[in-house]
């Protein structure tokens, strides 16, 4: 549907374009200012040689002959009759604005026509003007008639449009205007056509992903082939096959600008692409071989097929409105207008001269190549937009890249200061248990051997050994605080025995760590630790009451708390490292620690932040005795 409708528009588009571009003015009056325009003659459809006077028939300037060609050619011979009123002042010159073909002149049976016309070789003039002077004393007889005498090849028509008697300054100049703008732009276009082909097919050849260099050099090639047949006629009119070559060129050329409107518009039509390629192979065979009395036929055939490619190309445009950027909005009227011209020039050739009234083609030309500069100026505008935003993309993948290795390299060297880390705690625990261990435990065998152990000395030695399994413990690392809090139970179950204190577990939850989890697991059980051996030391409690949750863990024992009159625990808590050691251990890995006294009994909590569990950086409550 939305096609269909993209077609309307262009259909509506294009015919507004021909509407304009045949409205256009056919000549300047302003260049002929003070010459005698001649808008009226005697037409004879043959040669001279062979027109009667009653063969004449009278004509209005411009005028189209429906001529019957012979021999090949097409034949019409005017009649122009002049007063010595038409006598210019200075030397005189008879000015056709506009000759399709060959023209032969005469004045008062006087030739003037230029000396590149002649008979035998026909010159196409396609779309020149004419500049013919001729001697002044030819208006010294009362009655002066010009005759003009057009001819054609058969694939051509004869024309006639107004003409110019006058003063020879003022028409040279008017004579070299026109020339500009009818040959010379398609000059211009020809000479940028032929370059701009050769510079996008170098470009696209180091840029071979871009598809869109490629098709705007197959344009531009084919338009340049197409050029040359206005620019350089007589001389590609003797080459074999020229007509065909031309004419493939132009349906190439319409292709090329299809598929560079669908690439540029982003749109992907594989099956009517392709079909049409492999009609316009068809056509292009076609044309080679066919005979040359079907060259006009064809001619009109394949303008059909290059019009219809032209109005999938413009509705590709009008189908990308709604998301292009202004500038790309303007390929819509741009391409239109071009259209229209050749559409104009369509009707000229090949419907009825009358309704075009001239060439348009070279107006196609200089705004079919306006155009396509301006397509190619936006391809590269999107093209460095796109390697800006590559580039930028780039860019930040290769900083996020780089924050990620510089991170690694903190994390691998921090990995090595953990590994030198535990490395070394591996050391001082089998220094401590194959050293003073040992040492510890042999002093211990041979008291008990010789049976002259001091109970004191006995227990001191068997709490040395205990104080010193609870320390290599702690060395040893490991992630998982449920695995060393469960390795402190077991250390701790005799010490408990021996003072006849009964522990009670209660585990709800395991606290999951993230933020450097071996080393908070490690203070937490040394933390844990402490309370428990000062619980066991200086409480006198019956009961101690551990309690584990994801969110903390809390040790509470039902001794005799801060009493003011027991200052020995409240002075270890407050002058000896026990305490201090456990606030230390809290800020460094981002704990909570609260300590609570009462008569009641202690309770000491460990609170995970959001940064233990989430790594974050937080800040660490510690919350003063009571």
């Amino acid at each position: 549907m939305r096609w269909a409708i993209a077609f309307a528009i262009s259909s509506l588009v294009l015919a507004l374009s021909t509407w304009a571009i045949v409205q256009l003015p056919l000549s300047s009056e302003w260049l002929t200012q003070g010459t005698h325009k001649i808008s009226s003659a005697l037409m004879c459809p043959d040669r001279p040689k062979r027109c009667q006077p009653k063969d004449y028939v009278e004509v209005t300037l411009p005028d189209f002959p429906d001529t019957t060609a012979m021999n090949g050619r097409h034949h019409a011979t005017y009649k122009i009759a002049a007063t010595a009123d038409h006598k210019p002042s200075g030397f005189p010159v008879l000015y056709l604005p506009q000759v399709s073909d060959s023209v032969l002149i005469w004045a008062n049976d006087v030739s003037i026509s230029p000396d590149r016309n002649s008979p035998m070789h026909l010159q196409h003039n396609w779309n020149r003007p004419l500049y013919a002077p001729f001697p002044g004393d030819v208006f010294n007889d009362p009655d002066v008639t010009f005759t003009i005498h057009l001819q054609s090849y058969e694939l051509h028509r004869v024309s006639l449009y107004p003409l110019y008697i006058g003063n020879g300054e003022i028409l040279e100049f008017a004579s070299k205007m026109h020339l500009f703008y009818r040959v010379g732009t398609v000059r211009v276009a020809y000479t940028m056509a032929a370059l701009g082909g050769i510079a996008l097919l170098c470009l696209w050849c180091t840029r071979r992903h871009d598809q869109a260099y490629l098709w705007l050099a197959a344009v531009a090639l084919a338009a340049s082939a197409v050029a040359a047949h206005m620019v350089i006629p007589n001389a590609l009119n003797r080459i074999p096959y020229w007509w065909a070559t031309w004419n493939s060129a132009l349906i190439w050329l319409f292709y090329s600008t299809l598929r560079f409107s669908m690439l540029i518009n982003q749109f992907d039509h594989p099956r009517s692409v392709r079909g049409l390629f492999w009609f316009c192979i068809f056509a292009t065979a076609a044309l080679v071989i066919m005979p040359e009395a079907q060259f006009r036929n064809a001619s009109e055939l394949v303008g059909l097929l290059c019009g219809a490619m032209g109005l999938y190309a413009l509705a590709c445009h009008v189908r990308a409105w709604p998301r292009a950027r202004w500038w790309q909005r303007l390929h819509v009227p741009v391409f239109g207008l071009a259209g229209g011209a050749a559409v104009a020039e369509y009707i000229y050739a090949h419907i009825d001269p009358m309704l075009a009234q001239t060439h348009r083609a070279n107006l196609a030309f200089l705004i079919l190549f306006g155009a396509l500069f301006l397509a190619l100026i936006g391809h590269l505008a999107r093209t460095l937009t796109q390697y800006d935003a590559l580039t930028r993309s780039m860019q930040g993948t290769i900083e996020r890249k780089t924050a990620e290795l510089a991170e690694a390299q903190e994390r691998v060297l921090e990995a090595e200061k953990a590994n030198a880390l535990a490395e070394e705690r591996r050391r001082i625990m089998l220094d401590l248990h194959d050293g003073v261990g040992g040492q510890l435990v042999n002093v211990l065998s041979y008291l008990n051997c010789n049976g002259s152990a001091d109970p004191i000395v006995h227990g001191s030695l068997e709490g040395a050994l205990h104080d010193m399994a609870l320390i290599i413990d702690s060395l040893e690392v490991v992630d998982d605080i449920a695995v060393m809090l469960g390795a402190l139970r077991e250390r701790m179950e005799p010490l408990l025995q021996r003072h006849g204190i009964e522990m009670h577990w209660n585990v709800t939850g395991v606290p999951e760590l993230s933020d450097h989890p071996s080393k908070t697991a490690l203070n937490t059980a040394r933390t844990a630790q402490e309370s428990l051996t000062n619980a066991i030391k200086h409480s006198n409690c019956q009961n101690i009451f551990v309690t584990i949750t994801s969110d903390a863990i809390t040790i509470r024992d039902d001794g005799c708390g801060f009493d003011p009159g027991k200052a020995g625990r409240k002075a270890a808590f407050n002058s000896g490292l026990g305490l201090k050691g456990m606030r230390h251990r809290a800020r460094e890995n981002n704990l909570t620690l609260s300590v609570h006294s009462s008569q009641a009994g202690t309770v000491v909590a460990v609170g995970f932040s959001e940064s233990s569990a989430k790594g974050d950086v937080t800040a660490v409550t510690d919350h003063a005795i009571q």
